[in-house]
C-alpha cells in the first residue's frame, strides 16, 4: 500500500470529532492510536479494543503522524511557565496536542483485552 493510500485512510471533518485527524468511518482519533501505540499497547490489543479497524488503519495513523512537524525544542531552563502557557495560547497545534494527551489516560495499557 502506497502512502498516498495509508494517508487516504484518515479523514479530517469538522464535524466529525471537533475536527481532529481520525480513522476513515470512525471516531477514533489518529492520536488516540499513536498515544496508546507509544504507550504499550500491542497491536492486536488495538484491533481487539476497535473492531471494525485494520492494520493498514494502524500503519495509516504512524503514517500522518510521521507527516507532521516537528514541535518546536523546549528549553525549560530558559523559558518561563507563565511563557510556555502564552505560547499554548498563540499556537493552536499545541493546544490541540496538549489537549489531546490530557483527554486520554495512558498510565498503562490493558493487560486483557475485553
Amino acid at each position: 500500500m502506497t502512502r498516498k493510500q495509508l494517508l487516504a485512510r484518515i479523514s479530517i471533518d469538522p464535524d466529525v470529532c471537533f475536527g481532529k485527524p481520525c480513522i476513515r468511518g470512525h471516531r477514533i482519533w489518529v492520536s488516540l492510536v499513536l498515544d496508546l501505540l507509544s504507550s504499550g499497547w500491542t497491536v492486536q490489543q488495538l484491533l481487539a479494543a476497535y473492531p471494525g479497524i485494520d492494520e493498514a488503519d494502524l500503519r495509516a495513523c504512524i503514517a500522518y503522524g510521521a507527516e507532521m512537524p516537528a514541535p518546536e525544542p523546549y528549553d525549560s531552563a530558559h523559558v518561563s511557565a507563565a511563557a510556555f502557557k502564552e505560547s499554548v495560547h498563540t499556537h493552536p497545534e499545541k493546544q490541540a496536542w496538549l489537549d489531546d494527551r490530557e483527554a486520554v489516560d495512558l498510565a498503562s495499557p490493558p493487560t486483557e483485552v475485553p
